[in-house]
This record gives structure tokens, C-alpha cells and sequence, in this order.
């Protein structure tokens, strides 16, 4: 069974040194697309060598970044981090062995530990730092690149609400016309002959018709309201 690279590294170091330190547990926050410093002192060597120091950065079961024998070993490293890590060898003697991880996306999120010893006699060192990527869309304006995302942004976010607004203001003015159409002839009612009556005479509800002519009149009146009672139109025999 072949074991992964960072298990071999870390058992060789653990194997020369008789003790393990802790160096705490740190939380880095970084925008995407950001180079973000990864941080990490450990103890000072009395005598410092370069051929002495062991540095390895790791994720759960991926080498991000291996030193060791004086010089960065890449075929040990993970793929997806190669060409985007750096160490700072000048800042070794002083205890210093952040890493640099360059244009950080959201899957790299996550626990990075690093295990380094300076010199020899001296302890490993563990120190982890829980890294969190996030996505901005709305950019502060600083300069006018950040306007413009942060123009496109505000369009993204501001189009769609806008179109569901209006979908639902014509939908409802759509059900409103619906319940505003007037009803069909057949579904109309007709006035009684009874009210319609005063009106053909010319006189009040109730009045008592007089004389022969507002007989005829009448008789005339039936024959026009006849039609309109039945859902037609009268026709006035001249």
C-alpha cells in the first residue's frame, strides 16, 4: 500500500525529533482572487543552518508547500498549489515561516498546518490556520475597476427583482380586467314593465292615466316596451 507524500514527510520529522510544541490556532480571512499570508512562528534556533530546516504546510491528506535540505521540493506538492506558494528563507532565523498562497479561490478554504523545526536540537513545531475565502459582489469603490463590479453587481441584483415586480403588477391588473368584464346579454336583466311604465307615460308611478289620448298613448308605449321586455329592440309604429 503506497502511503501519501505528506505522511512520509511528517513521519521523518516527527521520527528525528524527540518533541512537539504547539504555536495555536489562527483564523485568516481573504477575498477571492486575493494573495492572503498564511502565518506561522515557531521557535528560534541558537545556531541556525539552512541544511537544518524542515518545513512542511499541509491541508488533510495534500502537501502545500515542502522545504527541506536547503530548497523547496515541488514534486511533493500538491497540484493545484503549485506555482502559488512561496516561503521567505531570510525570515527563517527569526522564527518566521509563513506561507504565501497566491490568488486564493473559495475551495481553498479550509485547515492549513504547519510543521517546521529550524535547527537541530530544537522541537517540532505544529501551528494551524483555518483559512475563509469569500465572494464579493459588491465591491467598494476604490478605484474604477471596483465601480464598475460594483455597478454590474447592483444590475444583477436590481434586473431580476424589477422584472418579478412588474410580472406580478401586470397579473394582477390582468385579474382585475377579468373581474370588471361586463356580463353577457343573456345574463343581463331586463326592467319590469311595471317600472317602465311611469316612464313611458311621462308621469309619476302611481298617477292615474286620463282621456282617450293617454290611452293611445299608452297602447303605443306597449307596443315599444314589448320588444325591449322580450331582450329586442322597439320599433315605434310612427
Amino acid at each position: 500500500m503506497k502511503m501519501p507524500v505528506s505522511a512520509v514527510l511528517a513521519g521523518i520529522v516527527l521520527a528525528c525529533l524527540p518533541a512537539l510544541t504547539g504555536a495555536g490556532f489562527a483564523v485568516t480571512h481573504a477575498r477571492a482572487g486575493a494573495d492572503v499570508l498564511l502565518r506561522c512562528h515557531v521557535q528560534r534556533p541558537r545556531g541556525f543552518s539552512l541544511l537544518d530546516v524542515t518545513i512542511n504546510w499541509q491541508q488533510p491528506g495534500a502537501v502545500v508547500h515542502s522545504f527541506y535540505k536547503g530548497t523547496t521540493h515541488p514534486e511533493h506538492q500538491g497540484e493545484r498549489y503549485q506555482g502559488r506558494t512561496q516561503l521567505f528563507p531570510a525570515e527563517f532565523p527569526k522564527g518566521n515561516t509563513s506561507l504565501l498562497l497566491r490568488g486564493v479561490t473559495p475551495s481553498d478554504s479550509g485547515n492549513y498546518s504547519c510543521y517546521a523545526v529550524l535547527g537541530a536540537n530544537t522541537p517540532l513545531t505544529a501551528c494551524t490556520v483555518e483559512l475563509q475565502v469569500t465572494v464579493l459582489f459588491l465591491f467598494k469603490a476604490e478605484s474604477g475597476l471596483d465601480s464598475r463590479l460594483g455597478a454590474a453587481g447592483m444590475f444583477i441584483v436590481l434586473v431580476p427583482l424589477l422584472l418579478l415586480l412588474s410580472f406580478l403588477m401586470c397579473k394582477d391588473k390582468h385579474r382585475q380586467a377579468l373581474l370588471e368584464v361586463p356580463k353577457s346579454p343573456h345574463q343581463m336583466t331586463h326592467p319590469s314593465q311595471d317600472s317602465l311604465w311611469p316612464l313611458c307615460l311621462g308621469r309619476a308611478p302611481g298617477a292615474a292615466s286620463q282621456g282617450t289620448a293617454l290611452q293611445l298613448h299608452a297602447l303605443r308605449c306597449t307596443r315599444l316596451l314589448d320588444p325591449l321586455l322580450l331582450g329586442g329592440e322597439g320599433t315605434d309604429p310612427g
